[in-house]
């Protein structure tokens, strides 16, 4: 699959470890930062403006526009590889909620998004890195690709709109069904996002505070797998992604409510922080094919096999017997 991300928002959100666990499947584990208080695992949540989404094999016209927003857990694959779990995923187009949730356990949900400011948003981050490159202050980090992709340029023409408005995000679940309204799960989303706030430095607030932008990016960014676990036909599976560089900015929303990670099956109240917020414009993405793996049973030290019973289990009595 291809697309572009002409606007992308991650608002990334720090909890205990163990509670992130409770929303991970088997193999997959949370990866975290050790911080002050201990160590974090993370989960963000994506909102994404998509541009031409299609088939690999298609040509860019054919594809299809819409707003996704995906809630993507920071993990660690059997193997130790880093990547992300989709947790949860919503967009505002049937077609391709249905196509997600046919061939990949993306767990789409129907919603109505609304963008706001997000020209405005573009040009505040293009000026903000714009200042910044090449000066001794920030120097170029490494560049890590998993395979190499073609840039996209950018428009050399900025607005002239000032960078001490607003932008914002609201996306709303689409009822369409007794069903969908008994639903457990709330996913509202309310941003409202500080233009003036835009910063290539991470706000106090963060596990990375203080530091410049990208330290934080390769932690939140530099992932390219899609993990996911089928335990039911006892494998685990990986998509890779080939993709542009980022160019992150930082900026502090003004209002993050997401109902979801404040409210839900998955996150009590209180157990997910806000950390921080990213914004990136302008990115191509290519996914590639599943590639799928096997668990591997972890094999005994001493030889020996244990039996766990109660002692009234008539079918653990005879295997202990035997």
């Amino acid at each position: 699959m291809k697309t572009t991300f002409r606007h992308c928002l991650l608002v990334n959100y720090a909890m205990d470890p163990s509670v992130l666990s409770r929303s991970l499947p088997r193999g997959l584990t949370p990866d975290t930062v050790d911080t002050a208080d201990g160590p974090r695992a993370f989960l963000s949540v994506v909102v994404a403006d998509l541009e031409a989404m299609r088939p690999g094999f298609l040509p860019r016209a054919l594809g299809s526009d819409f707003t996704q927003v995906v809630y993507r857990a920071i993990v660690r694959a059997p193997t130790g590889e880093r990547g992300v779990y989709f947790v949860r995923s919503d967009a505002d187009d049937v077609v391709m909620s249905i196509a997600g949730n046919v061939f990949s356990n993306f767990n789409f949900h129907l919603a109505d998004c609304v963008w706001s400011g997000r020209d405005e948003l573009r040009d505040t981050a293009a000026r903000v890195l714009d200042a910044a490159e090449g000066t001794e202050q920030r120097p170029e980090l490494e560049r890590r690709k998993w395979l190499i992709t073609p840039q996209l340029q950018h428009d050399g023409a900025r607005s002239s709109s000032s960078s001490t408005g607003s932008a914002g995000f609201m996306l709303e679940p689409r009822r369409s069904s007794a069903a969908d309204e008994a639903a457990p799960d709330p996913a509202g989303v309310r941003l409202s996002l500080d233009l003036a706030s835009a910063s290539l430095t991470m706000p106090a607030s963060s596990a990375f505070r203080g530091k410049d932008v990208r330290e934080a990016q390769r932690y939140f960014v530099e992932l390219y797998a899609a993990l996911a676990s089928w335990p039911e036909h006892d494998h685990w599976s990986a998509v890779r992604i080939d993709r542009t560089t980022w160019q992150v900015v930082s900026l502090e929303p003004a209002l993050a409510q997401v109902d979801f990670m404040e409210r839900s099956g998955h996150f009590e109240p209180g157990e997910a922080v806000l950390d921080s917020c990213f914004y990136v414009h302008a990115l191509d993405y290519h996914w590639h094919a599943v590639d799928r793996q096997p668990f591997v049973a972890d094999a005994p030290t001493d030889g020996l096999t244990t039996f766990f019973y109660d002692g009234a289990c008539p079918v653990c009595i005879r295997e202990m017997s035997h």
